[in-house]
């Protein structure tokens, strides 16, 4: 990869990091608008997450690397409270509220 390149993936992790999307607390939401489908703000599901943090993982910036991780730890964690909390796994999650759905 360029410089230019490795610039760019550097810059839009950093950008992504300080972003609303990484502020909401379990995960990044799809959009920040309610468009009455099931995964409007503030609900998203675990491909959409699994897709942002497998591509920030490989995308050979150590910055981006870091925010993919910090998302895919706040996500399996309110995974795993809902699970803990109904004994089962949802479709889809609460981004704004740990362990809801």
């Amino acid at each position: 990869m360029s410089k230019f390149g490795e610039f760019l993936i550097w810059e839009k992790s950093i950008a992504l990091s300080n972003s609303k999307a990484v502020a909401i607390s379990q995960g990044k939401p799809s959009n920040f608008v309610e468009l009455s489908i099931p995964r409007d703000f503030p609900n998203d599901w675990d491909p959409i997450q699994h897709m942002i943090a497998e591509g920030l993982a490989r995308s050979g910036s150590k910055e981006a690397k870091l925010v993919g991780e910090d998302i895919a730890v706040r996500w399996i964690r309110t995974n795993y409270k809902a699970y803990k909390k109904t004994g089962v796994m949802h479709e889809k999650y609460d981004v704004e509220e740990y362990g809801e759905f």
